[in-house]
């Protein structure tokens, strides 16, 4: 039987999908579990009351094609090493579904493996790309202008002015970023800033020292200077930097010897299509068509 998890069941469920997802992925579930989690958003199912299943759905407001929308996001799917081979997913999968038909007119998925929700109405609109980058080939004369005063006004700011370059991002505000800055610092991450010769602030960087390497978070900039000073001032004396970036930043273009692998990719689902028509005054039959509507490259890089 699918229940609405509670807040009671918090830890059960920020194990969980600690232990089914990568381990790069632990920050967002506590960030998450910790300020994002609301009843009725996650659904679960027991054994033996024991929670061996579960799924999230976030809200999430959306610029598309210059309206805002309120989108679903479902994430955190995990089945109990245990478990798996019984349908859990796919009852979970139908049971959320049919609560997005009623109130959102897109939902999002990252996925690993896309095949998976194909069959529910999913279809690629986007991935992600990850680079690994030399700190020989992160070439800047000095480190002038990059700080570490942290300032969430700013970050909203920068944030909103580096989407207006793109479509179909999710929206972000001072709150957002409060709860997301207290996540990053409890976890052990920092966040660099980049002032230039104006005192204009146009960019920052979260990022993770590893043993042998250095994980970038997040990484938002105005200008290809912006970006590889805060990179070369994450990275220091170590000898790589792993990044990952929305496929439409061509960071390929500013670091030349940087190889691009695809990570994961962000899937969607049009809930609703007569809405979407009359919304866009358009004639769809697919996802594909639907995102045919936005003049911009989307962006959609929502695992903060």
């Amino acid at each position: 039987m699918i229940e609405f998890a509670l807040e009671k069941d918090i830890d059960e469920l920020l194990e969980l999908c600690i232990q089914t997802h990568p381990a790069k992925e632990q920050p967002f579930f506590e960030y998450y579990f910790h300020h994002c989690f609301e009843d009725g958003k996650s659904y679960c199912i027991r054994e033996e009351d024991k929670l061996v299943a579960c799924m999230q759905m976030q809200e999430h407001a959306l610029s598309f094609n210059n309206k805002v929308l309120l989108c679903s996001y479902i994430f955190g799917v995990a089945t109990h090493v245990d478990y798996r081979m019984r349908g859990f997913m796919d009852r979970l999968m139908h049971y959320t579904l049919d609560v997005c038909n009623q109130n959102y007119l897109i939902s999002f998925v990252e996925a690993y493996n896309p095949k998976l929700y194909k069959k529910y109405g999913f279809e690629t609109v986007s991935y992600r790309k990850k680079f690994t980058i030399a700190n020989q080939d992160l070439k800047v004369k000095n480190l002038d202008g990059v700080h570490e005063q942290i300032n969430t006004a700013e970050m909203a700011t920068l944030y909103n002015e580096f989407a207006k370059r793109f479509d179909c991002y999710y929206l972000r505000d001072e709150k957002y970023y409060d709860n997301y800055v207290e996540t990053i610092l409890q976890n052990g991450g920092r966040i660099a800033f980049y002032k230039n010769k104006n005192q204009e602030t146009t960019g920052y960087c979260v990022f993770y020292e590893r043993e042998d390497m250095v994980e970038i978070k997040e990484v938002i900039y105005l200008d290809s200077l912006s970006l590889t000073k805060l990179l070369k001032f994450a990275i220091k004396f170590m000898p790589y930097i792993s990044l990952e970036v929305s496929n439409n930043e061509r960071i390929e273009k500013i670091f030349k010897r940087a190889i691009p692998r695809t990570s994961s990719c962000v899937m969607a689902r049009i809930n609703n299509y007569s809405l979407f028509e009359k919304l866009y005054d358009t004639k769809i039959k697919n996802v594909e068509e639907a995102f045919e509507v936005l003049r911009k490259p989307v962006l959609i890089n929502e695992k903060n």
